[in-house]
Protein backbone atom coordinates (compact mmCIF):
# COMPACT_ATOMS: atom_id res chain seq x y z
CA UNK A 1 0.00 0.00 0.00
CA UNK A 2 2.59 2.68 0.51
CA UNK A 3 4.40 1.75 -2.73
CA UNK A 4 1.48 2.34 -4.17
CA UNK A 5 0.90 6.08 -2.44
CA UNK A 6 4.28 7.13 -3.52
CA UNK A 7 3.95 6.32 -7.24
CA UNK A 8 0.81 8.12 -6.86
CA UNK A 9 2.19 11.24 -5.22
CA UNK A 10 5.12 10.94 -7.06
CA UNK A 11 3.31 10.84 -10.58
CA UNK A 12 0.91 13.66 -9.32
CA UNK A 13 3.70 15.98 -8.06
CA UNK A 14 5.65 16.12 -11.32
CA UNK A 15 5.00 19.51 -13.83
CA UNK A 16 4.30 17.06 -16.66
CA UNK A 17 3.35 13.12 -17.03
CA UNK A 18 6.00 11.16 -16.75
CA UNK A 19 5.56 7.86 -17.88
CA UNK A 20 8.14 6.52 -15.73
CA UNK A 21 5.58 5.68 -13.37
CA UNK A 22 3.69 3.98 -15.76
CA UNK A 23 6.41 1.05 -16.45
CA UNK A 24 7.41 1.43 -12.51
CA UNK A 25 3.85 0.22 -11.93
CA UNK A 26 3.10 -2.64 -14.26
CA UNK A 27 7.10 -3.51 -13.09
CA UNK A 28 5.13 -4.04 -9.54
CA UNK A 29 1.95 -5.46 -11.00
CA UNK A 30 3.87 -8.15 -12.99
CA UNK A 31 5.62 -9.12 -9.54
CA UNK A 32 8.01 -6.31 -8.91
CA UNK A 33 10.42 -7.95 -11.02
CA UNK A 34 11.73 -10.20 -8.83
CA UNK A 35 11.22 -13.22 -11.42
CA UNK A 36 14.72 -13.49 -12.99
CA UNK A 37 14.63 -16.46 -15.07
CA UNK A 38 16.24 -19.40 -14.11
CA UNK A 39 18.31 -21.40 -16.57
CA UNK A 40 17.62 -25.33 -17.64
CA UNK A 41 16.18 -27.64 -15.73
CA UNK A 42 15.68 -25.38 -12.14
CA UNK A 43 12.58 -24.17 -14.01
CA UNK A 44 10.83 -27.42 -13.29
CA UNK A 45 12.34 -28.09 -9.55
CA UNK A 46 9.62 -27.01 -6.78
CA UNK A 47 11.72 -23.73 -5.32
CA UNK A 48 11.64 -22.46 -8.93
CA UNK A 49 7.82 -22.74 -9.20
CA UNK A 50 7.08 -21.47 -5.93
CA UNK A 51 9.41 -18.05 -6.31
CA UNK A 52 7.29 -17.08 -9.79
CA UNK A 53 4.06 -17.74 -8.27
CA UNK A 54 5.19 -15.66 -4.98
CA UNK A 55 5.71 -13.16 -7.75
CA UNK A 56 2.21 -13.61 -9.46
CA UNK A 57 0.64 -13.49 -5.44
CA UNK A 58 2.85 -9.94 -5.22
CA UNK A 59 1.86 -8.42 -8.53
CA UNK A 60 -2.21 -9.28 -7.97
CA UNK A 61 -2.12 -7.92 -4.80
CA UNK A 62 -0.48 -4.69 -6.03
CA UNK A 63 -2.84 -4.95 -8.46
CA UNK A 64 -5.82 -4.99 -6.17
CA UNK A 65 -4.45 -2.29 -4.03
CA UNK A 66 -3.79 0.17 -6.75
CA UNK A 67 -7.36 -0.01 -8.19
CA UNK A 68 -8.45 0.13 -4.27
CA UNK A 69 -6.27 3.57 -3.79
CA UNK A 70 -7.35 5.11 -7.52
CA UNK A 71 -10.83 4.28 -6.26
CA UNK A 72 -10.09 6.73 -3.42
CA UNK A 73 -8.40 9.58 -5.35
CA UNK A 74 -11.61 9.27 -7.53
CA UNK A 75 -14.35 9.30 -4.62
CA UNK A 76 -12.13 12.76 -3.32
CA UNK A 77 -12.45 14.30 -6.53
CA UNK A 78 -16.09 13.15 -6.81
CA UNK A 79 -16.75 15.05 -3.55
CA UNK A 80 -14.34 18.05 -4.21
CA UNK A 81 -16.72 20.82 -5.74
CA UNK A 82 -14.56 23.67 -4.48
CA UNK A 83 -13.13 25.80 -7.56
CA UNK A 84 -9.70 27.03 -7.51
CA UNK A 85 -8.74 30.55 -7.32
CA UNK A 86 -6.70 30.27 -10.61
CA UNK A 87 -8.74 29.07 -13.36
CA UNK A 88 -5.90 28.63 -16.05
CA UNK A 89 -6.28 24.94 -17.36
CA UNK A 90 -3.23 22.54 -15.93
CA UNK A 91 -1.81 25.48 -14.00
CA UNK A 92 -2.37 24.69 -10.59
CA UNK A 93 -0.83 21.92 -8.48
CA UNK A 94 -3.77 20.72 -8.32
CA UNK A 95 -5.18 20.33 -11.81
CA UNK A 96 -1.65 18.73 -12.49
CA UNK A 97 -2.21 16.12 -10.03
CA UNK A 98 -5.60 15.35 -11.46
CA UNK A 99 -3.86 15.42 -15.27
CA UNK A 100 -1.24 12.96 -14.33
CA UNK A 101 -2.85 10.42 -12.39
CA UNK A 102 -5.61 10.29 -15.06
CA UNK A 103 -2.73 9.83 -17.63
CA UNK A 104 -1.32 6.78 -15.37
CA UNK A 105 -4.49 5.26 -14.74
CA UNK A 106 -5.23 5.16 -18.79
CA UNK A 107 -1.39 3.99 -19.33
CA UNK A 108 -2.10 1.18 -16.78
CA UNK A 109 -5.35 0.33 -18.36
CA UNK A 110 -4.08 -0.15 -21.73
CA UNK A 111 -1.66 -2.71 -20.43
CA UNK A 112 -4.54 -4.57 -18.26
CA UNK A 113 -3.02 -3.55 -15.16
CA UNK A 114 -6.49 -1.80 -14.03
CA UNK A 115 -10.09 -1.99 -15.17
CA UNK A 116 -12.99 0.38 -15.32
CA UNK A 117 -14.11 -0.57 -11.70
CA UNK A 118 -11.99 2.58 -10.41
CA UNK A 119 -14.91 4.46 -11.74
CA UNK A 120 -17.23 2.64 -9.58
CA UNK A 121 -16.62 5.61 -6.50
CA UNK A 122 -17.74 8.18 -8.57
CA UNK A 123 -22.29 8.28 -7.57
CA UNK A 124 -23.45 10.96 -9.60
CA UNK A 125 -22.01 11.13 -13.38
CA UNK A 126 -25.00 13.76 -14.10
CA UNK A 127 -23.13 16.32 -11.83
CA UNK A 128 -19.53 16.07 -11.72
CA UNK A 129 -16.91 18.13 -9.92
CA UNK A 130 -14.47 19.92 -11.87
CA UNK A 131 -11.95 17.75 -10.61
CA UNK A 132 -13.46 14.43 -11.68
CA UNK A 133 -14.97 16.02 -15.15
CA UNK A 134 -11.29 16.83 -15.86
CA UNK A 135 -9.47 13.35 -14.72
CA UNK A 136 -12.37 11.82 -16.66
CA UNK A 137 -11.67 13.81 -19.92
CA UNK A 138 -7.73 13.27 -19.40
CA UNK A 139 -8.12 9.75 -18.98
CA UNK A 140 -10.26 8.97 -22.24
CA UNK A 141 -8.30 11.54 -24.39
CA UNK A 142 -5.52 9.31 -23.58
CA UNK A 143 -7.05 5.94 -23.83
CA UNK A 144 -8.88 6.39 -27.03
CA UNK A 145 -5.40 8.46 -28.32
CA UNK A 146 -4.02 4.93 -27.84
CA UNK A 147 -0.65 3.87 -28.24
CA UNK A 148 1.01 1.63 -31.31
CA UNK A 149 -0.02 -1.03 -29.74
CA UNK A 150 -3.63 -0.61 -28.60
CA UNK A 151 -6.32 -1.31 -31.04
CA UNK A 152 -10.26 -0.96 -30.81
CA UNK A 153 -10.65 -4.61 -30.15
CA UNK A 154 -9.19 -3.78 -26.87
CA UNK A 155 -11.34 -0.88 -26.31
CA UNK A 156 -14.06 -3.57 -27.20
CA UNK A 157 -12.68 -5.85 -24.51
CA UNK A 158 -12.11 -3.24 -21.81
CA UNK A 159 -15.85 -1.85 -21.94
CA UNK A 160 -17.46 -5.10 -22.40
CA UNK A 161 -19.68 -6.66 -19.89
CA UNK A 162 -17.18 -9.28 -18.29
CA UNK A 163 -14.81 -6.46 -17.98
CA UNK A 164 -17.02 -4.34 -15.93
CA UNK A 165 -17.60 -6.89 -13.56
CA UNK A 166 -14.10 -8.70 -13.32
CA UNK A 167 -13.10 -8.19 -10.00
CA UNK A 168 -9.11 -8.11 -8.98
CA UNK A 169 -9.03 -9.39 -6.11
CA UNK A 170 -6.49 -12.04 -4.15
CA UNK A 171 -9.34 -14.34 -4.42
CA UNK A 172 -9.94 -14.27 -8.17
CA UNK A 173 -8.75 -17.51 -9.09
CA UNK A 174 -11.13 -19.46 -6.19
CA UNK A 175 -14.35 -17.14 -6.86
CA UNK A 176 -17.42 -18.63 -8.11
CA UNK A 177 -18.46 -17.08 -11.77
CA UNK A 178 -21.85 -16.08 -10.77
CA UNK A 179 -22.32 -12.34 -9.71
CA UNK A 180 -24.86 -11.32 -6.96
CA UNK A 181 -27.36 -8.71 -7.79
CA UNK A 182 -25.97 -5.62 -5.75
CA UNK A 183 -22.90 -6.03 -8.26
CA UNK A 184 -24.68 -6.53 -11.43
CA UNK A 185 -26.57 -3.54 -10.19
CA UNK A 186 -22.82 -1.97 -9.67
CA UNK A 187 -22.06 -3.12 -13.15
CA UNK A 188 -24.90 -1.93 -14.90
CA UNK A 189 -24.91 1.77 -13.15
CA UNK A 190 -21.30 2.05 -13.76
CA UNK A 191 -21.69 1.34 -17.88
CA UNK A 192 -24.35 4.07 -18.00
CA UNK A 193 -22.86 6.59 -16.14
CA UNK A 194 -19.58 5.61 -18.75
CA UNK A 195 -22.32 6.41 -21.40
CA UNK A 196 -23.51 9.14 -19.91
CA UNK A 197 -20.20 11.04 -19.98
CA UNK A 198 -19.10 9.58 -23.52
CA UNK A 199 -22.23 11.31 -24.96
CA UNK A 200 -22.72 14.32 -22.85
CA UNK A 201 -18.93 15.17 -23.17
CA UNK A 202 -16.64 13.29 -25.33
CA UNK A 203 -19.16 13.04 -28.23
CA UNK A 204 -18.32 16.75 -28.54
CA UNK A 205 -14.52 16.53 -28.30
CA UNK A 206 -12.16 18.07 -30.58
CA UNK A 207 -10.49 14.91 -31.32
CA UNK A 208 -13.47 13.05 -32.03
CA UNK A 209 -12.93 13.70 -35.90
CA UNK A 210 -14.27 11.13 -38.81
CA UNK A 211 -11.08 8.80 -39.56
CA UNK A 212 -9.49 9.58 -36.31
CA UNK A 213 -8.27 6.80 -33.59
CA UNK A 214 -10.08 8.92 -30.77
CA UNK A 215 -13.42 8.03 -32.99
CA UNK A 216 -12.83 4.50 -33.47
CA UNK A 217 -12.29 3.66 -29.91
CA UNK A 218 -15.25 5.95 -28.88
CA UNK A 219 -17.73 4.65 -31.26
CA UNK A 220 -16.83 1.00 -29.59
CA UNK A 221 -16.60 2.04 -25.97
CA UNK A 222 -20.59 3.59 -27.25
CA UNK A 223 -21.42 0.16 -28.60
CA UNK A 224 -19.91 -1.95 -25.39
CA UNK A 225 -21.82 0.36 -22.98
CA UNK A 226 -25.00 0.24 -24.64
CA UNK A 227 -25.57 -3.53 -25.35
Amino acid sequence: REIVRVILDCCGNEKNYNPYYTHLSTLFGNGGGLGIAVKGPAVNNNKANKHLMGDRKRGKKFRYTFQLLLKDELRIMSSDNDDDDDNTPLTTKKERRVANLAKLSAALLQTNQLNLSIFKSIEDWTDLSPDAALFLTMFFTTLFQGSGTYEPTQTEILFGKRATNHRQSEEDDDAAGALTNDQSEEDYALRQGLLIFMLQVLQHCPLNVKGSMFRNHYKVAVRECEN
